[in-house]
């Protein structure tokens, strides 16, 4: 099997541990190519979706895909899945160096079943593998565990993925970090990960990754290199990182502020944007393994006495849940924010979301000082933002632990009014990326299988004058209208589902590749030539196995509905001023281009259209 090690490596926790490698099935890699693709079809034969997240049965998966470890550019991604905490199907992706480092290591992935009595860490180098102690690390934050591990194996050039405080203390909003900021942030894979008592897993190995046609494969990977460092956008990144972007969509009115109560707040996002965080906080760039674009940022911070350290800076949706969203507008309350969610592992667009949540109920007289002990969580309050996160990561007190699950679980708890500050799609909080400035967010928001997220279909795209003909997105779409918008939904759909199984960075859409620069790279690693029809179809076949498992989990079509804000009054200031999505017409439009019920499940005739009959018990057939 090219470019496939061929193998999956099966660890099972408990009181008698066990590891198995286990052989990849080539028909299923041809069908779902590997990540995000392989691990829903490994796990949908291995769960019960009706086991609670935290159960020990509950399997845990990390993937890479057929171009990682390569020299193909920006194809350093992992994906980790398995059932959230917030009771449907979960995934989170991170970039860095710990998959090229994994698939070296001999595997093509790692499932994780079981719990473990006591907290451990995995060990896997040259397909090996062990299960280590790792009593002495529980309780330290992400960059000490890494730090403690790689010294302990005695080799610097060690990666690892780990939890902080938050995965520790089982919070439905904590990530899973590695190469020192990278997080895998959404969906509460980081909760999944504490639940098993598995604190880290560290990676080493030495090879190569085996191609049906290396010559044509280096030639056609460099030629893509070029592309990419001609394209102006990569220079824009390199010298800005995501930060950049705060000033266009603050035009736009796609900036979430007050927890999606204002459409403009110039006073503020002049303070957070791009060129003010290049001289307020940049210390240099961060660079993924084999990327010439280097988005990542880097900043200083100095704990207690000790000397400055370089850390992840924050990203834009960082600006945005700790600065527009919670008013602040002092970029340094929210690099410390930012950095603090690092250090204990939590998703910063969810942790900032439900601070916001939190002011407005405090505001509001639902939540008063004598809860938050003292706190005043008054919008623009940074040092609350900064010891909120604190008290989060770690369950602290009663506000800490109503708020360490999100804002769909803390509404629930509050009741009365507090359920319409909280914004969210299946429980999981809106993005940075505000659907009443570009209708199309809101159907990707509902219809996305983790819950609200922006990456899955990045809308805002089209919708700003971007076109994909490749994949069948020809013109631009208006973006307060609803016409088109199912269509493009279900193609950005499958084409990302597509990305997120290579695993490949969505960031070269900006840089001028399109799904038929993947076609050739990927023939001359696999010896497998694929069409794009027959690479999107195998996009709709991955994303709609996602919801084939959601089925499994008790969800309905009620669950792709947006939450009342969206539904309600249109700002009355900015550039998306007077607009809401019409909502419910592009839903039922999307049911119909997606060949489903109008309850939202899949029809038996598209099931089988898509290899997925096997899967057809899940959906309820």
């Amino acid at each position: 099997m090219y470019s496939y090690n061929g193998k999956i490596l099966q660890v099972r926790l408990g009181d008698s541990p066990a590891l198995e490698e286990t052989p990849l099935d080539e028909r299923e890699c041809e069908l779902f190519l590997g990540g995000l693709g392989l691990g829903e079809v490994l796990l949908a034969r291995r769960v019960n979706w009706k086991e609670d997240a935290f159960s020990p049965e509950n399997a845990l998966a990390f993937m890479v895909g057929p171009l990682t470890g390569t020299i193909f550019p920006a194809n350093t991604r992992y994906v980790v899945c398995g059932k959230s905490p917030l009771g449907h199907w979960g995934e989170a992706h991170a970039s860095g160096y710990w998959a090229p480092e994994l698939k070296a290591s001999g595997f093509d992935g790692i499932i994780v079943t079981g719990k473990s009595p006591r907290p451990v860490y995995l060990w896997v180098h040259d397909g090996m593998a062990e299960i280590r102690d790792a009593s002495h690390l529980w309780g330290k934050d992400t960059y000490e565990s890494e730090a403690a591990i790689r010294e302990e194996l005695g080799d610097r050039k060690v990666r690892v993925v780990s939890i902080g405080k938050a995965g520790e203390s089982l919070s439905w909003m904590a990530s899973i970090m590695g190469d020192e900021g990278r997080a895998a942030a959404r969906s509460g894979m980081g909760g999944v990960m504490g639940s098993k008592n598995l604190k880290a897993i560290a990676v080493r190995g030495s090879r190569k990754v085996a191609l049906a046609d290396e010559e044509s494969f280096s030639a056609a990977a460099k030629e893509i290199l070029k592309k990419i460092k001609s394209n102006p956008t990569c220079d824009f990144l390199k010298n800005n990182g995501t930060p950049g972007t705060f000033s266009i969509c603050a035009y736009f009115g796609d900036i979430p502020t007050k927890n999606w109560r204002l459409g403009d707040w110039p006073e503020g996002y002049s303070k957070l944007g791009g060129e003010v965080y290049n001289q307020e906080i940049l210390k240099g760039n961060w660079h993924c393994r084999g990327c010439p674009v280097g988005c990542g940022r880097k900043m200083e911070v100095a704990e207690g006495s000790s000397e400055p350290q370089l850390v992840t800076g924050p990203e834009y949706e960082c600006l945005a849940s700790f600065g527009a969203m919670c008013l602040v507008d002092d970029i340094h309350m929210v690099a410390r924010a930012t950095h603090l969610c690092n250090c204990h592992g939590m998703d910063a667009i969810s942790v900032g979301s439900t601070i916001a949540f939190a002011m407005e109920c405090f505001e509001k007289g639902i939540i008063d000082e004598k809860q938050t002990e003292g706190l005043d969580l008054s919008w623009g309050n940074g040092k609350a933002v900064v010891a909120l996160v604190d008290r989060l990561a770690r369950r602290e007190g009663w506000l800490g632990d109503l708020l360490a699950d999100g804002t769909r679980k803390a509404a629930e708890r509050l009741g009365g009014e507090s359920t319409n500050y909280s914004v969210h799609c299946k429980g999981l909080e809106f993005p940075m990326h505000d659907p009443k400035a570009f209708s199309g967010w809101a159907l990707a928001y509902g219809t996305t299988n983790r819950g609200a997220c922006h990456l899955s279909a990045t809308t805002y795209n089209i919708e700003r004058g971007m076109t994909l003909p490749d994949i069948g997105i020809a013109e631009p779409l208006d973006r307060f209208s609803s016409e088109g918008k199912a269509q493009m939904v279900s193609r950005y759909h499958a084409f990302t589902a597509v990305l997120e199984s290579l695993v490949a960075c969505k960031f070269m859409v900006y840089v001028g590749l399109t799904l038929s620069d993947y076609l050739d790279p990927l023939a001359y690693a696999t010896g497998k030539r694929r069409s794009l029809d027959e690479l999107m179809k195998t996009g709709a076949r991955i994303y709609h196995l996602g919801r084939i498992i959601n089925l499994a989990c008790g969800l309905t079509g009620e669950d792709d509905l947006m939450p009342p804000r969206m539904r309600g009054e249109p700002y009355a200031e900015g550039n998306a001023k007077d607009f809401v999505p019409d909502y419910q017409p592009m839903l039922e439009e999307y049911y119909r281009v997606q060949n489903w019920t109008d309850e939202g499940v899949p029809r038996l005739e598209r099931l089988k259209e898509l290899d997925l009959e096997e899967f057809s018990d899940l959906a309820g057939y």
